[in-house]
């Protein structure tokens, strides 16, 4: 029994397989595993029940595997509890093994921020601004985002990467994808490659199906998916903050402040509505708007105040 104050067996072997998921996910930060098994010995000992568990099961699983395509004729906790259960391991051992299959591994970025991240199967996975996104490894890679934008690469060795949204799901292949979240609606753009596309709801994903090729986007939500041709310059302009740029092709002053305002904490604000539908061009950095703004004031005459509570407000 655990000490009071002390987390108990089974949270440590819950904490040890959400480690082991990071490894195999690449997302591992080593000096912040070795500080967490140093600082109590059990740690240890939990972290390596759960690896030598998993090395089992993988040496096991194509004699397991005619056994599990059977409907089980009991539940599942008590399959993985023992009294008899054909994956109960060494006491409580089996008892880590649904932690290990459900472990999901998790990336955030900070506003203004971008993080690249080495998944499964070799794909990777580039994060834009305030995004939080979670994957895990099963028969293929599943990965979930939550909030914000990613870029998702998928090698020619890999059959199937499944990236799922509140409200879609996207199923692709090798190729390169861009997927962001504007409310509950996923804008999904494809660089390379193909995918399919479905709408998801509460009953579960719709027969209906939508193919989107390389040099298009669809915007898809719970009820439908609307697919369009994405010319060169939209191409670059979904692309752009993988360099850490913005582009403008005539987008409006209004359009330009919102997406630039995704990256930065000091907010900009358009004082004068008269200067809402400026049409704008030129190519940006995301890190820091002072070209931008310096843009404003050669071409437009408009000039940047700070209000003293944080926001750059535009006016003339």
């Amino acid at each position: 029994m655990a000490g009071e104050g002390q987390p108990s067996w089974q949270e440590l072997q819950d904490e040890a397989a959400e480690w082991l998921a990071r490894m195999d996910s690449g997302s591992v930060d080593k000096a912040a595993f070795e500080a967490w098994r140093a600082a109590d010995p059990r740690r240890a000992v939990a972290f390596a029940q759960i690896v030598s568990t998993t090395q089992m099961l993988d040496r096991t699983k194509p004699a397991l595997k005619p056994k599990l395509d059977k409907p089980p004729a009991r539940g599942l906790r008590n399959l993985l509890l023992g009294g008899g259960g054909v994956l109960a391991v060494a006491g409580v051992a089996g008892v880590s093994l649904f932690a290990v299959q459900s472990a999901k591994a998790s990336a955030t970025t900070a506003v203004g921020g971008r993080k690249t991240v080495s998944l499964p199967d070799d794909i990777i996975l580039d994060l834009n601004t305030d995004t939080h996104v979670e994957w895990r490894k099963s028969a293929t890679v599943e990965i979930t985002l939550r909030r914000g934008e990613i870029s998702v690469r998928v090698p020619a060795t890999v059959q199937e990467c499944l990236l799922i949204a509140p409200n879609s799901a996207v199923s692709m292949a090798s190729g390169e994808v861009n997927a962001r979240l504007r409310g509950e609606v996923l804008d999904l753009s494809v660089i390379k490659g193909r995918c399919t596309v479905r709408s998801r709801r509460a009953s579960g994903l719709s027969a209906r199906q939508t193919e989107v090729k390389a040099g298009e986007a669809a915007l898809a939500n719970d009820r439908q998916q609307r697919v369009r041709a994405l010319p060169d310059t939209a191409i670059d302009q979904v692309t752009a903050w993988k360099s850490n740029e913005l582009v403008f092709h005539g987008q409006t002053l209004e359009a330009a402040v919102n997406e630039y305002n995704r990256y930065l904490d000091r907010k900009m604000s358009i004082a004068d509505p008269s200067l809402s539908g400026l049409s704008l061009g030129g190519r940006f950095t995301t890190r820091d708007p002072k070209a931008f703004l310096a843009a404003l004031k050669d071409g437009f005459g408009v000039v940047a105040l700070d209000d003293g509570k944080g926001t750059v407000v535009l006016t003339k």
